[in-house]
Order: structure tokens, then sequence, then C-alpha cells
């Protein structure tokens, strides 16, 4: 299933430190064990607080800033 970006909606997530939007793409496609997100954060904001993964792996991607 092809999805493009644009077409999905931000949600927006304010927790103190912890503020960003998010498209949660894999989400909006037929997969099942893919998790794949586009994250937005202001200067000075985190997504998440330090955590880790036991049986999945992450990567980060910073397109600027």
């Amino acid at each position: 299933m092809k999805v493009n970006e644009s077409d999905l909606d931000w949600t927006e997530y304010d927790h103190g430190e912890n503020a960003f939007c998010r498209k949660q793409l894999a989400n909006a496609t037929d997969a099942e064990e893919l998790g794949c997100s586009l994250y937005e954060l202001a200067p000075g904001k985190r997504s998440w607080p330090s955590h880790y993964h036991t049986a999945n792996e992450e990567a980060i991607f910073v397109l600027s800033g």
C-alpha cells in the first residue's frame, strides 16, 4: 500500500520537556510488524525520555537542526 506522508495528519503531544508533533507512517499502511514515525520537535524539546528496547532496534535520522 502506498501512502504519501503529506496526506497524513500530525498528532501533537505536550508533556513538558517531551513535546512534539508526530505522523505514524507505519499505521497508515498494511504493515503488521513495522514501526515508523515522523517527528517534528521545537528547539529545546525532546520526543521521549531516555529509554531502551529489548525486542527491537531503533534508528533516528535528523533532517535538520
